[in-house]
């Protein structure tokens, strides 16, 4: 980077008159704050319906759960998009099924898509983080991607309410 211009502050550069103050957001907040958990479907739609409509790829939803505890709700939902998202950007995928369902003590997103595969948790930072993310709710993330395909992401936590 080069020397700073002359004759003008920093402030000023950026528009910003002088001594004015900088506006701030509340500490922990920043724009993406409203994403931080999944929007209650419209009355009438089923959880997840929005989201299997948005897909880049055409995705079969199957929801079998009542509404669960919104932490583990929204890191299930998190889990999905990475999923919905690594399917159409990395794995040329032409479906997807995402089921969510009770099994046992556990509530299961499965999203499961025909692509190349080879997806695994320490490729990249999505799964991984997801993972981690899952690990302090008590819960798992398994990826099953062999070369060829088909990808199987599972997502684990309590069943609790």
């Amino acid at each position: 980077m080069g020397p700073r211009p002359r004759g003008r502050s920093r402030p000023a550069r950026l528009g910003h008159r002088a001594g004015a103050r900088c506006p701030r957001r509340p500490a922990g907040r920043h724009p993406g704050h409203r994403a931080a958990r999944p929007a209650r479907p419209r009355p009438g739609r089923r959880p997840g319906e929005e989201l299997a409509g948005r897909a880049a790829i055409p995705t079969r939803l199957s929801v079998d759960v009542p509404r669960v505890n919104l932490g583990y709700e929204t890191a299930l939902y998190f889990c999905v998009t990475e999923a919905l998202a690594n399917a159409a950007k990395h794995a040329s995928a032409t479906r997807v099924d995402v089921r969510v369902h009770v099994d046992g003590p556990w509530v299961v997103a499965e999203v499961e898509d025909d692509g190349v595969g080879g997806a695994h948790l320490g490729k990249g930072t999505g799964l991984a983080g997801l993972d981690r993310r899952l690990a302090g709710l008590g819960g798992h993330l398994t990826v099953t991607s062999p070369q060829g395909g088909p990808t199987v992401i599972r997502a684990e936590v309590p069943c609790v309410s």
